[in-house]
Order: C-alpha cells, then structure tokens, then sequence
C-alpha cells in the first residue's frame, strides 16, 4: 500500500476595512466644535466677572459716599477700585484718583475732605515731579487723614502741611513707612511744635 504524505498550509488571509472619509472629517469637527464651546464659556465668564467687579465698584462708591464709617485700625484698600486721593487746583478743581487719572470736580464739593496737592502741572512731564506724585498716590488713605497739603514744587524736598498748619519735611521720597512713623509721633506728641523732619532714615525730629 503506497504512502501518502498529506502536507497542510496554513493561508493567511487578508482583509481589508474600509474607513469613510466623513469620519475623520467629523472628529476634527467634534474637536472644533469642542474648542468653540471652551472659549465662549471663557468669554461668557470673562463678561460675568468684569460685570461682577463693576457692580462691586459702585456698591463701594455709595458705601464710601452715603455711609461714613472711620476705620483706624483696620483699613485697607482694594487697587483696583477707582478711590479718591488728592485735589488739584489749576483754574479750576480737579479730583485726582489712585489710578492718577484726573476729573473736574463740581462746584459743590467740600475741598476740606481731601489734601491738596500743589507745586505740579495737571498733566506733569518733569520726571522729578513725576515721580514724586506717583509715590504720593500710593500713600493708603488713612495716612492722609491729619495732611492738608502735599507739596511737591520741590521733589527733593517734599512737603506735607498737616490740618493744624505744621510743616512736615519728607526728603526726596514720601512712602507708608515714614507716614506711619509719622503717625506714631502725631499721636503721641504732648508739647508745641514748629516742624517735623523725617529726611533721616528711620528717624523724626521735631523742633
């Protein structure tokens, strides 16, 4: 009986899937659509919070105008609200802001709530001068509550005025530390005087 050898082969088979061209087309349009929907949320929120912060900005304002509360202790200020700082008399009165921008004031307001600030032009270009009235904006309110007069006709010798008429000389530089000591003193202070001196670096003298 003859012998037969029987040889198996495996054949592999191919197969072939077809992927319509639309699908990809429409992952990039999930993925865009995706990315619309991010930024108007982004912007939708951007809209809220900016209308958010306005609306705390003149709930501020009334507060500060109809209600008079004398925090001493406890003050503080928030940047970027739009907060009175000084008066201007130039021709006319102009209210100047935290910010450094400028408004004309109305006839009826008191010039007696806010220090005056002399010796610089309405719009000033003089670096010196300049500079001295940025440092004096970013003096914190409670600190301006006993000065009358910021001068600053001279930028290496500032000159505050207080309520009573006492000239306080500042040097070439006004910050919150020395208005703080200054403060300390005021406070403290039980005999007459004629001026006060805070050029030296941690230092009053009073004459």
């Amino acid at each position: 009986m003859q012998n037969y050898k029987f040889n198996f082969v495996k054949r592999k088979t191919t197969k072939f899937e077809f992927v319509p061209r639309y699908s990809k087309l429409n992952n990039i349009m999930v993925v865009s659509r995706n990315l619309f929907y991010l930024a108007r949320s982004l912007f939708l929120s951007l809209i809220v919070l900016f209308i958010f912060l306005f609306s705390l900005n003149l709930i501020f304002k009334y507060l500060l105008s109809n209600v008079n509360i004398k925090i001493e202790r406890f003050s503080f200020e928030i940047p970027f609200l739009k907060t009175e700082k000084f008066l201007i008399i130039k021709d006319n009165l102009y209210i100047v802001f935290n910010n450094g921008k400028k408004e004309l004031v109305e006839t009826n307001i008191d010039s007696k709530v806010l220090p005056v600030l002399t010796g610089i032009e309405l719009n000033e270009k003089r670096p010196k001068h300049k500079n001295a009235f940025l440092q004096a904006l970013r003096i914190k309110n409670k600190y301006l509550s006993k000065i009358s007069e910021v001068n600053l006709k001279d930028p290496e010798n500032i000159v505050l005025i207080t309520v009573d008429g006492k000239k306080i000389y500042m040097g070439n530089t006004i910050t919150n530390e020395k208005m703080k000591n200054l403060y300390f003193v005021l406070d403290r202070i039980d005999r007459q005087y004629t001026y006060m001196d805070l050029r030296y670096k941690n230092r009053v003298i009073i004459k």
